[in-house]
């Protein structure tokens, strides 16, 4: 059974939509292979190490056994270079950061929010018609 959710992307910011959407495809391929699940896309927006201000870009929603997060997260490190994935637990909705080395950082709890709260901030998620983010 899934508990949890890894949200990750294979976008980054320095890249072209050109380039980033067939990465995003095959993220999205590689996923659904470790997982044997479906992945549903989200819209989130994310500021990059480095980058003066956030911006948007598709993530992908996996659903995972705690045993998948590693191999879920190490997917988004190793072939498409991201600064972090996004960890929610879905039984108590604790979130966290998985970074490339294996650190956490916690973020509290992954909460619905309105849509002007959620553009306030740099980091959220647009899923299923909803805002949501860690607070």
């Amino acid at each position: 059974m899934s508990n949890y959710i890894v949200l990750a992307s294979a976008f980054r910011a320095n890249l072209t939509p050109a380039v980033n959407m067939p990465r995003h495809t095959a993220a999205k391929k590689a996923v659904k292979q470790l997982t044997r699940s479906r992945v549903p896309e989200a819209l989130g927006s994310f500021k990059e190490e480095g980058q003066a201000k956030a911006s948007k870009e598709l993530s992908l929603v996996c659903a995972v056994t705690e045993a998948q997060i590693g191999d879920v997260c190490a997917l988004f490190f190793n072939q498409y270079q991201q600064d972090a994935c996004l960890v929610v637990n879905t039984d108590n909705a604790k979130a966290c950061l998985v970074m490339p080395k294996g650190e956490t950082v916690e973020l509290g709890h992954w909460q619905e929010v309105t849509k002007k709260e959620a553009e306030s901030k740099e980091c959220y998620t647009f899923f299923d018609g909803k805002y949501w983010y860690a607070k």
